[in-house]
């Protein structure tokens, strides 16, 4: 069972969308503490080294979340007290450290004694330090390790920028000596080894209030996990200029590495975020703290062997494990340290190199334990099997697996062979790990030599005019070749069938005992996920907590994770011809019980899970288990269950009118034809800009139209449709086009009834959109809301409105927008149009009016209804969420994916430099499912419903200056009724007449 403080980095994961809540709790139940927990997160790829920093480890992160009541106090200063912990989770990910003998009679301290920190220290501090050596001047922070920082200094002796890297000593008094030792060892290791694959150290020392540190060379690149990591993001298979390129940073890294050996050293922590790739092609191996420097003598050696001090070469680091588990040699992961050599490198070089040709580490992105079990128990699936849409050729892919294996006399002796064996396949020579057949090694030999093959060439046909008399022989030889290119495939084809089988035996090994796992897990619940089937579908979902039965959520959450990973190596397995039945029945056993846990899911406790996901999965079971067979019927039984109609009433006065009833895709649409080039816009819309974009035809095409049907008079219907989401759109001659978006899911049945009136469109103000009345999911997605028709204007009130408030005959001058920031900090309510100059921007009145506050917005809500046939007012919150298309729990009004380009926020203004606020009626495709804009980013808007404390008031969204998470729906904000803000604007509403 997870402690305490796992439960609490689990819910700063999750609020902060970093992570998945049901992997995450999958995770924490299989963690016993925090090192653990973080541990499983970063081998699994559920969060990132940088998600630790800037989440887990930020305390404006953690005050942030205190004060919206998702943190106690307690718990961020448990947070505070835990940060040791999570660091050196965070270095032994990208370092695992050697064991350490617990200290017999040191004295411990807290781990959060402030006075060695390096992370806690402020910049200024350090700046400070660094001016203090007369020698350095802080220029930046270039990025955060586990235990310290790299910083961008300018060396002023010299006139030049370097990297400084300082350390971060905390914890106990052991730990500290530890870090300590650990750091002066990379220093000394890397400025001893002098090659121009190995970063550089220029000076090391000890700054101005204790911080040992070391300068390196800096490069401007990026690493060789980053450049992998985009190409797995792209999914294509790897072109030839590409794959020469990655090859030419591998001899590279292979050249500083046979240095090293050749030195006596063997890095023992080779993996791709060790490896440095500049801008104009230079290439760095890195971190050589855990380094180990052979003890035999180099008799053959002709260059000068690294030393360290005496205290730190004899410490000895048998029976430990050291390195990082997906790139790690048999010899590491069983602790013989004893048995590490230059071989134990090359290992992890064919470990990168096989991860540069499939994309994937050797043996799959496990967790650490079941990865260091496989490495000592599993053989290597070839790399051109494991990703056969890359396009790896056979020599590299032999090389690679020569390079893994286990016994380290079948390696490569040194770095240097297994560089040399790349050089000659980059070469079109023959490579030591694969032998060709003849005729493809005849045609490499063609390639290398051009001019002798042409004279070649040239030589047979001249000698072919002379040879009547050699025919028989020639006959007789191109038969013989003949049989022998038969052989020769057919050898080929058989090599081929037994590597696909043995890749198939290997996934569905891995299959079958997650399988196992899972039906463990299972079977104390096989009688409770059984139940629905016993009862008419309509009265599951009425049943209340003491009647259904129970599973826990943690059992949930960890059949699932099992049963996901059944499938994942099921369905791989399925791919390949052999097993392909085995693996098609796990397949389908594993989307069963997912189905089944999913049906639970949806009535447990009011979360509101829709039955298509089951449907889906139970579709792709049925595919799986073919049409005969238990599982096969067992199947379609629970598909017929779950495949319910839901019926809906509508009732819309005047009636006569036509309604179509659309299906909103949840990812978006493959459409064909013309659409092609507007697929993004009428995904991200969800169909309601189809009037605007002229696509009807296309989408009707691609079965987006469920029904077109024209009301009677009466104005009342109803229909049968399965759960899902629809928008229902009303037109009717002179009234308003009403769109109508429908979240329909079998535990609720107030929202089925759809009952409102048209508008005629003389009635509807100008610039504003009609929400009928309806019952709607909230944007947290954790209540049903029901609101009364309204209008509400697609745009936020602007400048140029403001202003003509101002100037009318009773205008308040004072009024004008103010704000407190200010670049003087001694001025307060700074005038924010001349503050922002706005005045002199070309679209000043089209842009929102901001720094204005409630009790401002009431007055020009007064002015505004002054003669006006409407009646305006603020929005209330469930208003401002429906109006922004939160119908179904989204977090966006454009859906639930965020996009930068939709909105006017912090991460576009970095990445397209312009003004701080955009004219209220820009990104088009941002809008909500009602057509109102920037209702996520621009400026956050003022509501009526009050807060918590007297003359306050709720603010929804956030600014120009908010974050990913910041502009969701459902962020909301106390604001006091006098406050300003240069964020802050409103749009107005009007009540139905």
């Amino acid at each position: 069972m997870a402690d305490t403080t796992v439960q609490i980095l689990n819910r700063i994961l999750f609020a902060t969308g970093k992570a998945d809540r049901t992997k995450l709790g999958a995770a924490a139940q299989e963690s016993a503490d925090t090192g653990g927990f973080l541990t499983t997160l970063l081998a699994r790829r559920l969060i990132g080294p940088q998600d630790v920093m800037d989440v887990l480890l930020n305390e404006e992160v953690h005050r942030d979340l205190a004060e919206l009541d998702v943190l106690s106090h307690e718990e961020v200063e448990r947070i505070r007290e835990s940060e040791f912990s999570i660091l050196q989770a965070l270095e032994n990910y990208r370092t695992p450290a050697p064991a350490r003998p617990a200290p017999e009679t040191a004295p411990t301290r807290p781990a959060t004694e402030k006075s060695e920190e390096v992370h806690g220290r402020k910049m200024r501090e350090l700046a400070e330090a660094l001016s203090a050596t007369g020698r350095y001047r802080m220029e930046g922070t270039i990025g955060i390790g586990g235990m310290g920082k790299v910083l961008e200094v300018q060396d002023l002796s010299i006139g030049r920028t370097v990297a400084m890297k300082i350390v971060t000593p905390r914890g106990t008094a052991e730990q500290k000596e530890w870090i300590l030792r650990h750091f002066q060892e990379e220093g000394q290791m890397s400025g001893q080894l002098e090659h121009p694959n190995i970063m550089p150290v220029y000076d090391m020392g000890v700054l101005q209030g204790g911080i040992p540190y070391f300068t390196m060379k800096r490069v401007q690149g990026e690493s060789l996990e980053s450049i992998l990591e985009k190409m797995r993001g792209e999914k294509t298979a790897a072109s030839n200029e590409s794959q020469h390129r990655l090859l030419q940073v591998f001899c590279k890294v292979c050249d500083a590495v046979a240095y090293a050996g050749a030195r006596g050293v063997v890095h023992r922590d080779l993996k791709p975020s060790n490896v440095m790739v500049g801008e104009y092609g230079e290439v760095f191996v890195l971190d050589w703290g855990i380094a180990k420097v052979l003890d035999r003598a180099l008799e053959d050696s002709t260059v000068e062997p690294v030393l360290l001090e005496p205290a730190k070469a004899g410490r000895t680091l048998q029976g430990t494990v050291t390195g990082t588990p997906w790139y790690m040699s048999p010899e590491q992961a069983d602790g013989r340290t004893g048995e590490i050599d230059h071989r134990t490198d090359v290992y992890a070089l064919g470990a990168i190199l096989y991860e540069i040709l499939a994309l994937t580490p050797p043996h799959g992105a496990l967790a650490p334990e079941k990865v260091v079990q496989r490495i000592l128990t599993k053989s290597v699936v070839p790399p051109h099997i494991r990703a056969p849409g890359r396009g790896i050729p056979r020599e590299l892919s032999s090389i690679a697996l020569k390079a893994l294996s286990r016994a380290p006399e079948d390696r490569y002796p040194t770095a240097g062979e297994l560089e040399e064996d790349i050089h000659r396949f980059l070469d079109n020579r023959p490579v030591l790990a694969h032998v060709d057949p003849l005729a493809r090694r005849i045609a490499k030999w063609l390639r290398r030599h051009p001019v002798l093959s042409a004279s070649l060439t040239t030589g047979i046909i001249l000698g072919g005019l002379a040879g009547s008399l050699g025919v028989l022989s020639v006959h007789y030889e191109r038969r013989e070749a003949e049989r022998r290119l038969a052989l020769e495939i057919d050898y080929r084809d058989r090599a081929r069938r037994d590597a696909e089988a043995e890749a198939a035996r290997l996934l569905l090994d891995d299959a079958r005992s997650v399988f196992e796992e899972a039906e463990v897990a299972l079977a104390p619940h096989r009688v409770a996920l059984a139940y629905p089937l016993s009862i008419a579908p309509g009265d599951w979902e009425a049943l209340g907590p003491e009647r259904a039965p129970q599973i826990p959520d943690e059992d949930i959450r960890a059949i699932e994770t099992l049963l996901e990973r059944v499938e994942d190596l099921a369905a791989r397995a399925a791919d390949r011809e052999a097993g392909a039945g085995e693996a098609r029945e796990l397949s389908a056993r594993a989307l069963l019980g997912l189905a089944t846990l999913e049906i639970h899911r949806a009535r447990e406790k009011g979360r509101l899970a829709t039955y298509p996901a089951a449907s889906k999965r139970l579709a792709l079971a049925a595919s799986a288990a073919g049409t005969a067979g238990p599982l096969a019927a067992e199947i379609e039984h629970w598909r017929a269950w779950a495949g319910i109609r839901l019926p809906i009433s509508v009732r819309v006065q005047p009636g006569g009118g036509t309604v179509e009833i659309w299906k909103i895709p949840a990812n978006g649409v493959e459409l064909p034809g013309t659409l092609a080039g507007a697929i993004s816009r009428l995904s991200v819309a969800n169909l309601c800009f189809l009037e605007d974009l002229e696509l009807r035809t296309e989408a009707e095409a691609a079965g987006l139209l469920v029904e077109r049907f024209v009301l009677p008079a009466t104005g009342e219907a109803s229909r049968d449709l399965p759960p899902g989401d629809y928008l229902l759109v009303f037109a009717r001659g002179d009234f308003v086009r009403t769109r109508f978006p429908l979240r329909l899911v079998r535990e609720f049945t107030e929202n089925r009834h759809i009952a409102f009136p048209l508008v005629p469109q003389e009635n509807a103000p100008e610039g504003m959109a009609y929400v009928p009345a309806a019952v709607s999911l909230s944007a947290k997605g954790d209540r049903w809301v029901r609101t009364s028709g309204f209008f509400i204007s697609l745009r936020e009130a602007t400048n140029g409105e403001w202003m003509e408030f101002l100037s009318a005959p009773d205008g308040d001058p004072s009024l004008r927008p103010k704000t407190s920031y200010s670049k003087d900090a001694s001025a307060d309510d700074a005038d924010l149009w001349q503050l922002f100059d706005l005045g002199n921007h070309p679209d000043f009145k089209r842009l929102p009016v901001a720094g204005v506050s409630y009790s401002d917005v009431v007055r020009f809500i007064e002015w505004k209804n002054r003669g006006s046939s409407h009646v305006y007012r603020l929005p209330t919150e469930d208003e401002w969420e429906r109006a922004g298309g939160a119908f179904d729990g989204r977090r966006y009004p454009w859906g639930n994916s965020f996009s930068e380009s939709l909105t006017n926020m912090r991460d576009t203004r970095e990445r397209v430099p312009h003004t701080t606020y955009d004219p209220v009626d820009s990104v088009r495709d941002g809008r909500s499912i009602y057509g109102c804009h920037h209702m996520a980013g621009n400026v956050a808007e003022l509501t009526a419903t009050t807060g918590h404390g007297d003359e306050t008031h709720i603010s929804k969204g956030e600014g120009y200056s908010g974050s990913e998470s910041g502009i969701r729906l459902d962020r909301r904000e106390n604001e006091d009724d006098s406050d300003r803000s240069s964020t802050r604007g409103f749009r107005v509403a009007a009540s139905l007449p």
